[in-house]
């Protein structure tokens, strides 16, 4: 295959890389080389071979026996926040310069 110019910077534009001309030199000929390596793996005799899938079974990973509870504690936690008001946390400021 061959990487034309403008397939090339689409790919750097796309990964969002800014490389020098050296570092794109040395880059495309290691694309060159991965493409290499694949079109030998293209060129393995598999044409009667059906594909070979060795899928993860899927699981439920959350339990899904759980339910809500209330928290019995909730006066104990806003006693020990600094910051709250009216049933409200006041957390840290996000941008400098905010009130």
């Amino acid at each position: 295959m061959d990487i034309t110019d403008e397939l090339f910077e689409r790919v750097l534009e796309n990964a969002r890389l800014k490389l020098s001309e050296e570092e794109k030199k040395r880059f495309k000929a290691d694309i060159y080389e991965v493409l290499a390596a694949f079109a030998v793996i293209d060129e393995a005799p598999v044409n009667d071979e059906k594909p070979s899938y060795h899928p993860i079974p899927l699981e439920n990973k959350w339990d899904t026996e759980d339910q809500p509870e209330t928290f019995s504690e909730r006066e104990k936690l806003w006693s020990q926040l600094k910051r709250n008001y009216e049933g409200y946390v006041w957390g840290p400021k996000i941008k400098k310069g905010q009130k």
